[in-house]
């Protein structure tokens, strides 16, 4: 299917924030917690008490996994997680619309060092995922969104795409279109099995690939592993 291409400065409503922060990328595998089938279920971009996602951040130069868990209705909790270091964060966020703008109504830390920095930085992401997807209705799926979003101040253009399949905000990429390498990557999404489940709350995301054996094919032997 062909993706819907939108590009509008309706885009550029305002986002009440608490501070800049380049928004970025997306990739992604599904659990077995999240769907048998994504084109079942009454309505799949029904948002509901326990899905999640989780994206690798690469916009700085430490990599960092961030998670989004709806809690109840407009209530989340946000996780970052940095492998290099096992430091962890978790926020209760909840999100309130205001003449169709998104704020921060309450913020609690609810583990990990109150780093004021990092702190602003996961309530602007969520409130910029929260923002972009009111943008578009759901009658533009079931075929990829994709969505151009000039920053004028910047210089530079946001590419984001989304898939209806993805629980919560269908986010499923969004890149500096001068710099695709760096954004958000979803890695994991899906629906809690249980209260504590490690799905979510022991993600410490997807090891580095390394080479494996290398294959050498012998025409008397049949093949032998070096």
């Amino acid at each position: 299917m062909l993706p819907t291409k939108i590009r509008s400065d309706i885009f550029r409503r305002p986002v009440r924030v608490l501070g800049n922060i380049l928004f970025g990328t997306v990739l992604l595998f599904i659990t077995a917690s999240a769907w048998s089938d994504p084109l079942s279920g009454p309505s799949l971009t029904a948002d509901k008490p326990g899905q999640y996602v989780v994206y690798r951040d690469t916009r700085a130069e430490t990599l960092r996994y961030i998670g989004i868990l709806l809690v109840a209705e407009n209530h989340y909790l946000v996780r970052s997680y940095v492998p290099s270091t096992g430091g962890e964060l978790r926020l209760h966020v909840k999100v309130a619309v205001e003449g169709g703008i998104p704020k921060i109504d309450s913020l609690a830390v609810q583990m990990g060092d109150r780093n004021s920095g990092l702190i602003n930085s996961l309530s602007v992401d969520l409130l910029n995922i929260v923002a972009q997807r009111s943008r578009f209705s759901d009658g533009l799926f079931p075929d990829p969104v994709e969505l151009s979003d000039p920053r004028l101040e910047g210089g530079y253009t946001l590419e984001h795409s989304y898939r209806f399949w993805i629980p919560l905000f269908q986010l499923f990429s969004s890149v500096r279109s001068d710099n695709p390498g760096r954004g958000l990557f979803l890695v994991h999404a899906g629906e809690l099995r249980a209260p504590g489940d490690p799905l979510f709350f022991e993600f410490r995301g997807i090891p580095d690939r390394k080479p494996g054996p290398s294959f050498v094919i012998s025409a008397k032997q049949g093949g032998a592993v070096q």
